[in-house]
């Protein structure tokens, strides 16, 4: 049972990286990096990049308390 638990935790755990840090992470720098060369058409405002991660988190935090109460009363 434990082997399964890790496979789930690490298929979480890659699927939280890509969706919450990753675009933080890579997005972000690059969009600065553009907007300083002039390349940017219209700029991107900051909440567009931190509107999803919010999300996908809230999600992840939700799924994750309601497993955690399911289990504690099994």
């Amino acid at each position: 049972m434990n082997i399964i638990f890790l496979i789930l935790g690490f298929v979480i755990g890659i699927f939280a990286f890509s969706q919450i840090v990753y675009p933080i992470a890579f997005s972000l720098p690059r969009a600065s990096a553009l907007k300083r060369e002039g390349k940017l058409l219209k700029p991107i405002p900051l909440k567009s990049f931190f509107i999803a991660p919010i999300i996908w988190s809230a999600i992840l935090f939700c799924i994750f308390w309601f497993v955690d109460t399911y289990f504690q009363r099994v």
